[in-house]
Protein backbone atom coordinates (compact mmCIF):
# COMPACT_ATOMS: atom_id res chain seq x y z
CA UNK A 1 0.00 0.00 0.00
CA UNK A 2 2.89 2.39 0.68
CA UNK A 3 3.69 2.87 -3.01
CA UNK A 4 0.06 3.61 -3.77
CA UNK A 5 -0.18 6.01 -0.84
CA UNK A 6 2.90 7.94 -1.98
CA UNK A 7 1.38 8.28 -5.43
CA UNK A 8 -1.83 9.60 -3.91
CA UNK A 9 0.02 12.24 -1.85
CA UNK A 10 -1.09 15.76 -2.75
CA UNK A 11 -4.03 14.52 -4.85
CA UNK A 12 -6.62 14.31 -2.06
CA UNK A 13 -8.36 17.69 -2.37
CA UNK A 14 -11.11 19.78 -0.81
CA UNK A 15 -14.14 21.38 -2.40
CA UNK A 16 -14.82 25.06 -2.99
CA UNK A 17 -16.63 27.06 -0.34
CA UNK A 18 -19.01 29.71 -1.66
CA UNK A 19 -17.43 29.41 -5.12
CA UNK A 20 -13.88 30.14 -3.85
CA UNK A 21 -11.14 27.54 -4.28
CA UNK A 22 -9.76 25.80 -1.23
CA UNK A 23 -6.33 24.17 -1.06
CA UNK A 24 -4.59 21.32 0.69
CA UNK A 25 -1.31 22.46 2.25
CA UNK A 26 1.96 20.49 2.00
CA UNK A 27 5.44 21.35 3.28
CA UNK A 28 8.08 21.75 0.59
CA UNK A 29 8.27 22.83 -3.04
CA UNK A 30 5.65 21.64 -5.53
CA UNK A 31 6.48 18.77 -7.85
CA UNK A 32 4.27 17.19 -10.50
CA UNK A 33 3.18 13.55 -10.73
CA UNK A 34 6.52 12.69 -12.37
CA UNK A 35 8.32 14.31 -9.42
CA UNK A 36 9.68 17.13 -11.59
CA UNK A 37 9.13 20.89 -11.36
CA UNK A 38 6.63 20.64 -14.23
CA UNK A 39 5.13 23.70 -15.92
CA UNK A 40 4.88 26.83 -13.79
CA UNK A 41 5.20 30.60 -13.85
CA UNK A 42 7.03 32.66 -11.23
CA UNK A 43 5.33 35.74 -9.77
CA UNK A 44 7.37 37.99 -7.45
CA UNK A 45 5.55 39.68 -4.62
CA UNK A 46 6.69 42.69 -2.63
CA UNK A 47 5.18 42.28 0.82
CA UNK A 48 5.13 43.73 4.30
CA UNK A 49 3.55 40.77 6.02
CA UNK A 50 3.33 37.06 5.21
CA UNK A 51 -0.43 36.59 5.19
CA UNK A 52 -1.24 39.36 2.76
CA UNK A 53 1.26 38.12 0.18
CA UNK A 54 0.17 34.51 0.61
CA UNK A 55 -3.39 35.62 0.02
CA UNK A 56 -2.29 37.55 -3.08
CA UNK A 57 -0.60 34.46 -4.49
CA UNK A 58 -3.70 32.41 -3.76
CA UNK A 59 -5.91 34.96 -5.54
CA UNK A 60 -3.72 34.85 -8.63
CA UNK A 61 -4.08 31.06 -8.76
CA UNK A 62 -7.84 31.39 -8.28
CA UNK A 63 -7.97 33.75 -11.24
CA UNK A 64 -6.15 31.32 -13.54
CA UNK A 65 -8.39 28.51 -14.74
CA UNK A 66 -5.39 26.34 -15.64
CA UNK A 67 -3.69 26.84 -12.25
CA UNK A 68 -3.73 23.55 -10.30
CA UNK A 69 -1.87 24.93 -7.29
CA UNK A 70 0.81 27.31 -6.15
CA UNK A 71 4.13 27.26 -4.32
CA UNK A 72 4.86 30.01 -1.84
CA UNK A 73 8.05 30.98 -0.01
CA UNK A 74 10.70 33.63 0.44
CA UNK A 75 13.19 34.41 -2.28
CA UNK A 76 16.14 36.49 -1.16
CA UNK A 77 16.27 38.66 1.94
CA UNK A 78 14.94 42.01 3.07
CA UNK A 79 15.56 45.16 1.08
CA UNK A 80 14.57 48.63 2.10
CA UNK A 81 12.29 47.34 4.86
CA UNK A 82 10.42 45.03 2.44
CA UNK A 83 10.75 41.28 2.08
CA UNK A 84 10.45 39.73 -1.36
CA UNK A 85 8.41 36.56 -1.74
CA UNK A 86 8.34 33.97 -4.47
CA UNK A 87 5.03 32.77 -5.87
CA UNK A 88 4.90 29.94 -8.42
CA UNK A 89 1.66 29.21 -10.22
CA UNK A 90 1.66 25.60 -11.41
CA UNK A 91 0.00 24.28 -14.57
CA UNK A 92 0.99 20.58 -14.31
CA UNK A 93 -0.92 18.12 -12.09
CA UNK A 94 0.85 18.03 -8.72
CA UNK A 95 1.69 14.75 -7.01
CA UNK A 96 4.84 15.26 -4.90
CA UNK A 97 6.78 17.82 -2.86
CA UNK A 98 10.53 18.44 -2.54
CA UNK A 99 12.01 19.19 0.91
CA UNK A 100 12.86 22.88 0.48
CA UNK A 101 12.91 24.86 3.78
CA UNK A 102 10.59 27.84 3.87
CA UNK A 103 8.48 26.72 0.92
CA UNK A 104 4.94 25.37 0.94
CA UNK A 105 2.90 23.74 -1.82
CA UNK A 106 -0.85 24.43 -2.01
CA UNK A 107 -2.95 22.05 -4.12
CA UNK A 108 -6.06 23.52 -5.67
CA UNK A 109 -9.37 21.69 -5.75
CA UNK A 110 -10.39 20.73 -9.29
CA UNK A 111 -14.13 20.43 -8.70
CA UNK A 112 -15.84 23.65 -7.60
CA UNK A 113 -19.30 23.59 -6.12
CA UNK A 114 -21.24 26.71 -5.28
CA UNK A 115 -22.96 27.22 -1.98
CA UNK A 116 -25.00 29.84 -0.19
CA UNK A 117 -25.87 30.29 3.44
CA UNK A 118 -25.69 27.55 6.05
CA UNK A 119 -26.11 24.74 3.51
CA UNK A 120 -23.04 25.88 1.57
CA UNK A 121 -21.07 26.17 4.81
CA UNK A 122 -22.07 22.65 5.83
CA UNK A 123 -21.06 21.30 2.42
CA UNK A 124 -17.71 23.05 2.62
CA UNK A 125 -17.10 21.72 6.13
CA UNK A 126 -18.02 18.20 5.04
CA UNK A 127 -15.71 18.45 2.04
CA UNK A 128 -12.91 19.73 4.25
CA UNK A 129 -13.37 16.74 6.55
CA UNK A 130 -13.19 14.38 3.57
CA UNK A 131 -9.96 15.98 2.38
CA UNK A 132 -8.45 15.75 5.86
CA UNK A 133 -9.34 12.05 6.05
CA UNK A 134 -7.86 11.43 2.60
CA UNK A 135 -4.58 13.03 3.62
CA UNK A 136 -4.59 11.08 6.90
CA UNK A 137 -5.08 7.84 4.98
CA UNK A 138 -2.01 8.66 2.91
CA UNK A 139 0.16 9.52 5.90
CA UNK A 140 -0.83 6.47 7.94
CA UNK A 141 -0.84 4.10 4.94
CA UNK A 142 -4.45 3.20 5.57
CA UNK A 143 -6.80 1.97 2.88
CA UNK A 144 -9.84 4.20 3.11
CA UNK A 145 -9.89 6.58 0.15
CA UNK A 146 -13.66 6.86 -0.09
CA UNK A 147 -14.74 10.20 -1.52
CA UNK A 148 -11.19 11.16 -2.52
CA UNK A 149 -10.26 12.89 -5.78
CA UNK A 150 -7.85 10.48 -7.49
CA UNK A 151 -8.57 11.13 -11.17
CA UNK A 152 -5.74 10.18 -13.51
CA UNK A 153 -3.74 8.46 -10.77
CA UNK A 154 -1.39 5.61 -11.71
CA UNK A 155 -2.05 2.67 -9.38
CA UNK A 156 -0.86 -0.03 -11.75
CA UNK A 157 0.73 -3.12 -10.18
CA UNK A 158 -0.16 -1.90 -6.67
CA UNK A 159 -1.46 -4.22 -3.95
CA UNK A 160 -4.80 -2.64 -3.08
CA UNK A 161 -6.47 -5.66 -1.53
CA UNK A 162 -9.30 -4.53 0.73
CA UNK A 163 -8.88 -0.85 -0.17
CA UNK A 164 -12.00 1.34 -0.14
CA UNK A 165 -12.55 3.79 -3.00
CA UNK A 166 -16.31 4.18 -2.52
CA UNK A 167 -17.67 7.36 -4.18
CA UNK A 168 -14.14 8.40 -5.16
CA UNK A 169 -13.34 10.18 -8.43
CA UNK A 170 -11.22 7.65 -10.31
CA UNK A 171 -11.81 8.93 -13.83
CA UNK A 172 -8.94 7.97 -16.17
CA UNK A 173 -7.05 6.29 -13.31
CA UNK A 174 -4.78 3.33 -14.12
CA UNK A 175 -5.32 0.10 -12.14
CA UNK A 176 -3.65 -2.19 -14.67
CA UNK A 177 -2.37 -5.43 -13.06
CA UNK A 178 -3.32 -4.19 -9.58
CA UNK A 179 -4.47 -6.57 -6.84
CA UNK A 180 -8.00 -5.62 -5.77
CA UNK A 181 -9.19 -8.64 -3.81
CA UNK A 182 -12.25 -7.66 -1.74
CA UNK A 183 -11.66 -3.97 -2.52
CA UNK A 184 -14.59 -1.59 -3.02
CA UNK A 185 -15.19 0.98 -5.74
CA UNK A 186 -18.90 1.14 -4.98
CA UNK A 187 -20.61 4.22 -6.45
CA UNK A 188 -17.25 5.57 -7.64
CA UNK A 189 -16.83 7.45 -10.90
CA UNK A 190 -14.33 5.46 -12.96
CA UNK A 191 -15.00 6.63 -16.50
CA UNK A 192 -12.17 5.88 -18.95
CA UNK A 193 -10.35 4.02 -16.17
CA UNK A 194 -8.12 1.08 -17.11
CA UNK A 195 -8.36 -2.13 -15.08
CA UNK A 196 -6.64 -4.47 -17.50
CA UNK A 197 -5.57 -7.78 -15.98
CA UNK A 198 -6.54 -6.68 -12.47
CA UNK A 199 -6.86 -9.46 -9.91
CA UNK A 200 -10.21 -8.46 -8.44
CA UNK A 201 -11.81 -11.47 -6.82
CA UNK A 202 -14.97 -10.35 -4.99
CA UNK A 203 -14.30 -6.74 -6.04
CA UNK A 204 -17.25 -4.46 -5.26
CA UNK A 205 -18.19 -2.40 -8.32
CA UNK A 206 -21.82 -1.93 -7.39
CA UNK A 207 -23.29 1.22 -8.98
CA UNK A 208 -19.82 2.17 -10.25
CA UNK A 209 -19.67 4.30 -13.41
CA UNK A 210 -17.26 2.42 -15.68
CA UNK A 211 -18.27 4.12 -18.91
CA UNK A 212 -15.64 3.47 -21.61
CA UNK A 213 -13.42 1.73 -19.05
CA UNK A 214 -11.03 -1.01 -20.18
CA UNK A 215 -11.32 -4.25 -18.18
CA UNK A 216 -9.63 -6.50 -20.71
CA UNK A 217 -8.49 -9.82 -19.19
CA UNK A 218 -9.61 -8.66 -15.73
CA UNK A 219 -10.07 -11.43 -13.16
CA UNK A 220 -13.37 -10.55 -11.50
CA UNK A 221 -14.68 -13.88 -10.22
CA UNK A 222 -17.53 -13.29 -7.80
CA UNK A 223 -17.38 -9.53 -8.30
CA UNK A 224 -20.43 -7.35 -7.54
CA UNK A 225 -21.45 -5.12 -10.45
CA UNK A 226 -25.13 -4.68 -9.72
CA UNK A 227 -26.35 -1.46 -11.30
CA UNK A 228 -22.90 -0.68 -12.68
CA UNK A 229 -22.60 1.45 -15.83
CA UNK A 230 -20.45 -0.27 -18.45
CA UNK A 231 -21.54 1.65 -21.54
CA UNK A 232 -18.92 1.22 -24.29
CA UNK A 233 -16.64 -0.56 -21.82
CA UNK A 234 -14.17 -3.20 -23.03
CA UNK A 235 -14.25 -6.56 -21.23
CA UNK A 236 -12.44 -8.67 -23.81
CA UNK A 237 -11.36 -12.00 -22.29
CA UNK A 238 -12.40 -10.87 -18.80
CA UNK A 239 -13.33 -13.56 -16.26
CA UNK A 240 -16.57 -12.73 -14.44
CA UNK A 241 -17.76 -16.20 -13.49
CA UNK A 242 -20.08 -16.13 -10.47
CA UNK A 243 -20.23 -12.32 -10.74
CA UNK A 244 -23.42 -10.33 -10.11
CA UNK A 245 -24.48 -7.83 -12.79
CA UNK A 246 -28.19 -7.43 -12.08
CA UNK A 247 -29.54 -4.23 -13.65
CA UNK A 248 -26.08 -3.40 -15.01
CA UNK A 249 -26.01 -1.25 -18.17
CA UNK A 250 -23.45 -2.44 -20.72
CA UNK A 251 -24.83 -1.02 -23.97
CA UNK A 252 -22.33 -1.07 -26.85
CA UNK A 253 -19.76 -2.81 -24.67
CA UNK A 254 -17.23 -5.29 -26.06
CA UNK A 255 -17.51 -8.67 -24.33
CA UNK A 256 -15.57 -10.80 -26.82
CA UNK A 257 -14.19 -13.94 -25.19
CA UNK A 258 -15.38 -12.93 -21.72
CA UNK A 259 -16.69 -15.55 -19.29
CA UNK A 260 -19.94 -15.02 -17.39
CA UNK A 261 -20.36 -18.65 -16.37
CA UNK A 262 -22.91 -19.02 -13.53
CA UNK A 263 -23.10 -15.21 -13.30
CA UNK A 264 -26.31 -13.35 -12.43
CA UNK A 265 -27.22 -10.80 -15.11
CA UNK A 266 -30.96 -10.56 -14.56
CA UNK A 267 -32.47 -7.37 -16.04
CA UNK A 268 -29.10 -6.27 -17.41
CA UNK A 269 -28.97 -4.02 -20.48
CA UNK A 270 -26.72 -5.61 -23.13
CA UNK A 271 -28.08 -3.91 -26.22
CA UNK A 272 -25.85 -3.40 -29.28
CA UNK A 273 -23.10 -5.31 -27.52
CA UNK A 274 -20.40 -7.36 -29.23
CA UNK A 275 -20.12 -10.77 -27.59
CA UNK A 276 -18.19 -12.97 -29.99
CA UNK A 277 -17.40 -16.21 -28.15
CA UNK A 278 -18.72 -14.89 -24.84
CA UNK A 279 -19.54 -17.70 -22.39
CA UNK A 280 -22.88 -17.37 -20.54
CA UNK A 281 -23.12 -21.06 -19.59
CA UNK A 282 -25.38 -21.67 -16.55
CA UNK A 283 -25.90 -17.92 -16.17
CA UNK A 284 -29.08 -16.22 -14.94
CA UNK A 285 -30.15 -14.07 -17.90
CA UNK A 286 -33.83 -13.50 -17.20
CA UNK A 287 -35.18 -10.32 -18.82
CA UNK A 288 -31.78 -9.31 -20.24
CA UNK A 289 -32.04 -7.00 -23.26
CA UNK A 290 -29.83 -8.23 -26.14
CA UNK A 291 -31.30 -5.78 -28.67
CA UNK A 292 -29.11 -5.49 -31.77
CA UNK A 293 -26.18 -7.41 -30.24
CA UNK A 294 -23.75 -9.62 -32.15
CA UNK A 295 -24.02 -13.19 -30.77
CA UNK A 296 -21.42 -14.76 -33.05
CA UNK A 297 -20.15 -17.83 -31.15
CA UNK A 298 -21.79 -16.80 -27.86
CA UNK A 299 -22.43 -19.75 -25.54
CA UNK A 300 -25.73 -19.93 -23.60
CA UNK A 301 -25.55 -23.60 -22.60
CA UNK A 302 -27.91 -24.43 -19.69
CA UNK A 303 -28.54 -20.72 -19.01
CA UNK A 304 -31.91 -19.24 -18.02
CA UNK A 305 -33.17 -16.83 -20.70
CA UNK A 306 -36.79 -16.47 -19.59
CA UNK A 307 -38.10 -13.07 -20.68
CA UNK A 308 -34.85 -12.12 -22.48
CA UNK A 309 -35.18 -9.89 -25.55
CA UNK A 310 -33.38 -10.77 -28.80
CA UNK A 311 -34.85 -8.22 -31.23
CA UNK A 312 -32.58 -7.43 -34.21
CA UNK A 313 -29.67 -9.50 -32.88
CA UNK A 314 -26.94 -10.53 -35.33
CA UNK A 315 -25.54 -14.04 -35.86
CA UNK A 316 -28.07 -15.76 -33.60
CA UNK A 317 -27.67 -18.89 -35.73
CA UNK A 318 -24.01 -19.03 -34.70
CA UNK A 319 -24.76 -18.93 -30.97
CA UNK A 320 -25.08 -22.07 -28.84
CA UNK A 321 -28.29 -22.49 -26.81
CA UNK A 322 -28.02 -26.15 -25.81
CA UNK A 323 -30.16 -26.83 -22.74
CA UNK A 324 -31.01 -23.15 -22.25
CA UNK A 325 -34.36 -22.28 -20.65
CA UNK A 326 -36.38 -19.79 -22.73
CA UNK A 327 -34.00 -19.98 -25.66
CA UNK A 328 -35.11 -17.90 -28.69
CA UNK A 329 -36.20 -19.51 -31.92
CA UNK A 330 -33.18 -19.79 -34.18
CA UNK A 331 -33.60 -19.28 -37.94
Amino acid sequence: MRGAAQAILCLAQTLHAHGQAMYSKHDGACRDVKNTAGAFEVRKLQKQNWLNSLDECRKMCNAEGRCVGFEYGTAGGSHGGFEYARCELHWSTLGHTAPVPGYTCYIKDAHPVGGQGSRGAREALSASNVAARCRAAVVTIQQDFSGCYLAGLDLSYKNLAGAIFAKANLNSANFDNAILHYASLESASAKHTTLRQVDGMKLNLKLTNLEEADLSSAKLAGAELGGAILVRAVLTNADLHDATLTYAVASRAVLNGASFRTADLRFAELSHTTMNGTDFSHAQLQHVNFLGSDLNGAIFTDSNLDGAHFLDVVNMDKAIFTGAIGAPHQP
